[in-house]
């Protein structure tokens, strides 16, 4: 048995039969003239667009439309001519097809990857994808011979194309030597419910199409002809896993409530109007928080006010009269829109970002404020990246002028709508108590306030064991938040990954979280989690762990008692 270690991408575990995916990287030869060549690339060009166009209407039907927006965006990127054409005078001026689209998507994903901004680097894999879909079709592609049973497709990099295209009826997981951890692959695995793993150095070389494979996509392992140890461990994990399916669907989740009787809200995130579907048949208390930026992604400009007002309300329409916190315009550190045009920053997390380009542009605020308010009577809307009171008292002033603007228009609008922020850095968690005083209810963004109270970049490798939920610091800073939440008589949520992390639950739980919001795949763990615990042993708990000062000591304290549940 090998083991080998990459990063974790998608949790989960799976075992499977390897099939190595290996593209060719080389033309093969050519003995054509400028002009037949760039035929040949326009055919190609046509080909794979309108493959791209068929493969995203196939997906909209089966109702996968966080995949269909990916393909349509590949699909508008071979639309460009900003790209293409300069292809095209590369084969005029005597190159190969290949040798044009090889040398220009190289020269775009080098600038992007020079760029400081940490989602226009990993905007680079998607320039990549797109060429290899052309060369790999001007090479004449082959299909992949995929065996009847379940495997791990190996790659040195996948496409979004090449796991869409693919017959994913057995497919158990993916291993790939590039991508990061917001990278399409990524974002489709955990879509899909199947374990990734990313960062192996040549894993084609490494791993041989046939191999057995077991993968753990939450630690970042693979072991190759496992031996029966690992089989054994591999079959006890599944057994659990489908143990605590049963116990989920055995539990009363209508009120997701401790035993002891303290309710807490179970709510879901979601970046667009289609997320809806995947919250139909589940439980659940309100939209905790709707991620407006990606609705910006959506479009090659600022979307309009009736564009922004159609979704908002398609969004608070789906809901049925739950809750639907809308978070204005999260835009910055390492999240980009091409058409804002941000300048270059040595430091993005700590710069021009969320609030702050909001309130420097008005215009675009009150347009997205004015579409917010116009959505409907169970909207709430909350506001990013809040570092200063004067901040906050801006945001509801430019709200108060959007009023006034519907009012004018005799547009109908919500008059009295509850307005909160994000927790997310340690001034404003320092501040709760002053912030309170203005808010309806605050939510924590536990991603950026971990980093911000460690120091250290969550995107970083070199110091992604300092960026932890369990230092000390934090938790203390956690239950400080809830506390001055609690006597301001304001609800304290979550909204950050930690919301539906099991091991760290109880704690939240301790200091009196009011809600947590989460995937939609996450709600029903989260409610059973909730439904399976006592508020005064949690309370008693979180007391514990506060006294601590080790990170794995309160790690290892706090994950003891999911581990106590899911006997």
């Amino acid at each position: 048995m090998i083991r080998i270690q990459g990063r974790p991408g998608a949790p989960g575990v799976a075992k499977g039969i390897a099939v190595v995916m290996q593209k060719k990287t080389t033309e093969y030869g050519r003995d054509r003239d400028s002009r037949s060549e760039l035929q040949r690339f326009e055919d190609t060009l046509a080909i794979c667009t309108k493959e791209m166009l068929t493969l995203q209407e196939r997906l909209s039907e089966t109702g996968e439309e966080s995949e269909a927006r990916i393909i349509k965006a590949y699909a508008m990127m071979l639309q460009d001519k900003t790209m293409t054409n300069p292809m095209k005078e590369a084969i005029l001026g005597g190159k190969s097809a290949f040798e044009a689209v090889d040398a220009e998507v190289m020269a775009i994903s080098d600038k992007l990857v020079a760029m400081d901004n940490a989602y226009m680097r990993e905007r680079a894999d998607d320039i990549r994808h797109v060429g290899s879909l052309l060369k790999n079709k001007l090479n004449g592609e082959e299909e992949i011979q995929l065996p009847q049973e379940p495997f791990v497709l190996v790659a040195e990099d996948l496409t979004p194309v090449d796991t869409l295209k693919l017959d994913r009826t057995y497919l158990a997981g993916l291993v790939t030597q590039m991508g990061g951890a917001t990278s399409h692959t990524v974002i489709l695995a955990k879509t899909m419910g199947i374990p990734a793993i990313i960062g192996i150095e040549s894993v084609v070389e490494k791993i041989l199409t046939g191999d057995n494979l077991l993968l753990d996509g939450s630690t970042g392992q693979i072991m190759i002809q496992p031996d029966d140890m690992a089989l054994h461990i591999f079959e006890e994990q599944q057994w659990e896993a489908k143990k605590l399916q049963k116990k989920i669907k055995e539990k009363n989740l209508s009120i997701a409530a401790t035993e002891d009787g303290y309710s807490i809200e179970v709510c879901c995130n979601i970046g667009s109007p289609e997320d809806m579907q995947l919250v139909k048949e589940k439980i659940y208390d309100g939209v905790g928080l709707f991620r407006t930026e990606f609705l910006y992604n959506a479009f090659q400009r600022y979307p309009t006010f009736d564009e922004q007002l159609k979704a908002y309300r398609e969004v608070a329409a789906a809901a049925e009269g739950k809750p639907v916190i809308i978070r204005t315009l999260d835009i910055g550190g390492d999240k980009h829109l091409p058409y804002l045009e941000l300048p270059k920053e040595e430091n993005p997390f700590l710069g021009y970002r969320a609030v702050r380009i909001s309130l420097s542009r008005r215009e675009m605020f009150l347009e997205q404020l004015s579409a917010i308010l116009a959505a409907g009577d169970n909207v709430r809307i909350m506001f990013p990246m809040i570092t200063q009171v004067g901040e906050l008292r801006d945001c509801k002033e430019l709200l108060e002028l959007a009023k006034e603007r519907l009012r004018e228009k005799g547009i109908p609008y919500n008059t009295s709508p509850k307005v909160g922020i994000m927790v997310e850095t340690p001034a404003c968690g320092i501040m709760t108590d002053r912030f309170a005083k203005l808010c309806d209810f605050m939510s924590i963004g536990t991603n950026d306030l971990t980093q911000y109270v460690t120091c250290a970049d969550r995107n970083n490798p070199a110091v992604e064991e300092l960026c932890t939920p369990y230092n000390p610091a934090m938790l203390r800073l956690l239950a400080q938040i809830a506390n001055d939440c609690k006597k301001a008589g304001i609800p304290i949520g979550v909204c950050g990954e930690l919301a539906g992390n099991m091991d760290y639950l109880p704690f939240l739980v301790g200091i009196g979280i009011d809600k947590l919001s989460v995937s939609p795949s996450s709600v029903d763990l989260v409610r059973f989690m909730v439904c399976s615990v006592k508020l005064s042993k949690m309370q008693m708990l979180a007391r514990q762990v506060l006294e601590l000062d080790d990170p794995r000591e309160i790690k290892n304290i706090l994950s003891q008692t999911w581990k106590d549940i899911i006997k």
